[in-house]
């Protein structure tokens, strides 16, 4: 039989003693675990407001609807050159919220009711907001007349993206309510 050198035999046996704690299941980390999801009777795993993972990180300014999405951008395309003077370090941060919500434009309108062409339509005008906006000094010189074409376009979309009000119901009936 053949035997190993003792030196590759000891640091096998220490990577081994190493490796076997992190393949347990730690009560520490389940304690944090059950601490962390809110009282569910449903047991869907709904996580508290300040437990975060990243991959379920939604930034503030990411908009709900591709209704509120239009919206944003229109207030942020006329508000956002009139910072660049104001205050820079402000517009930096304006500047690449615009920048998000505009690339956030196919997922959005992907998300609504809207049809493939008028997806694709809002997907095209979201390309040529971006040039528009890139084009622009990062938004510094931004003008309405350049993204007013685009702006109205994905207004025009935004009727269609939202679901219909079923017959003899008010919007506010039509939308599930949180509590039973």
């Amino acid at each position: 039989m053949m035997s190993l050198p003792r030196d590759i035999v000891v640091t096998t046996f220490f990577l081994v003693l190493v490796a076997l704690p992190g393949c347990q299941k730690s009560p520490l980390s389940e304690t944090n675990r059950s601490q962390s999801l809110t009282s569910d009777p449903e047991g869907e795993g709904h996580h508290d407001e300040d437990h975060e993972h990243l991959e379920h990180f939604v930034p503030p300014h990411k908009p709900a609807s591709f209704e509120e999405l239009v919206s944003q951008l229109a207030f942020r395309c006329e508000t956002l050159p009139k910072l660049s003077a104001a205050d820079e370090k402000e517009f930096q941060k304006r500047s690449v919220e615009l920048r998000d919500i505009i690339q956030w434009i196919p997922e959005l309108s992907a998300d609504s009711n809207l049809k493939r062409q008028e997806f694709e339509t809002a997907v095209q005008e979201g390309k040529q907001l971006l040039q528009a906006f890139e084009s622009s000094d990062a938004g510094r010189t931004l003008s309405m007349e350049a993204v007013q074409k685009n702006l109205d376009a994905l207004k025009a979309l935004v009727p269609n993206s939202i679901e219909p009000v079923p017959a003899g119901q008010t919007p506010e009936a039509s939308v599930p309510s949180s509590n039973p």
